[in-house]
């Protein structure tokens, strides 16, 4: 009987010397890392001149995704392994020890691209660290009209094309319509890829480059005047749109 008692004792005494070990290996490994940071911008993506903000991405972008791990109890941290993922997809090309920068294309088919990154202690992969996901969604392709002064400055301030409000032109003036295309991936607006067509009442008028309309009002006119832009971009089939800018004239 106390053979039996003894042996059971033993057993029960094994079994949780290993859960405690188990439990406090899991703890060491996860307190090895804080957190993961990930900055990314669209690396292809047009951004005006006065847009001082991240180039966001337009339908099938190509990203770039910077991860900085916050190692805490290990100063060096060039042993790491990256998995990378996208769409539950594994990038075996893109993953390994010290590849923290991981650059994709969005999928067209899908609305939400989701990135995923885990993190190993080594090539091991046998220390399971922290992992962590990133969405980014593709911007619809959109256009806006600018008014250029007879001193070249641009008036970014107030865009011209608004929702909802026609501008309003005098009969017989002409000023410079400049259009910036944003979420398109091109390095800038007179790009070989991209195109402008520029129509006025359903006719082509005189351009002065791709993205500079001169815009001249008839002294005698009746009616208002509707000038009309469309964008595409022969690499990118998805990006495409247009937009309507609508004149009342005054006498």
């Amino acid at each position: 009987m106390q053979k039996k008692t003894f042996f059971y004792f033993f057993i029960l005494s094994v079994f949780l010397f290993s859960i405690f070990s188990l439990k406090k290996s899991f703890s060491q490994d996860i307190a090895l890392l804080n957190n993961i940071n990930f900055s990314w911008q669209a690396v292809n993506s047009y951004t005006p001149s006065f847009y001082e903000g991240r180039a966001l991405p337009g339908e099938q972008s190509s990203i770039k995704v910077i991860a900085t791990p916050e190692i805490k109890n290990q100063n060096d941290n060039t042993k790491l392994y990256y998995d990378w993922y996208v769409n539950s997809i594994s990038v075996s090309n893109a993953s390994g020890v010290g590849k923290n920068v991981f650059k994709f294309d969005l999928d067209q088919l899908e609305n939400n691209n989701t990135l995923e990154l885990k993190i190993y202690q080594d090539e091991t992969k046998n220390t399971f660290l922290s992992n962590k996901k990133l969405v980014i969604s593709a911007y619809e392709p959109d256009l806006l009209m600018y008014k250029i002064n007879d001193n070249s400055l641009i008036m970014y301030s107030n865009n011209i094309n608004k929702k909802y409000k026609n501008y309003t032109m005098v009969k017989g003036d002409n000023i410079k319509v400049l259009a910036e295309p944003f979420y398109f991936s091109i390095r800038n607006s007179n790009d070989q890829n991209v195109s402008f067509y520029w129509s006025q009442n359903g006719v082509s008028g005189s351009q002065l480059s791709k993205s500079v309309y001169n815009l001249k009002t008839p002294e005698y006119q009746y009616g208002d005047i509707s000038l009309k832009l469309k964008v595409s971009n022969s690499k990118e089939f998805l990006q495409e749109t247009e937009t309507v800018l609508n004149i009342n004239l005054n006498n």
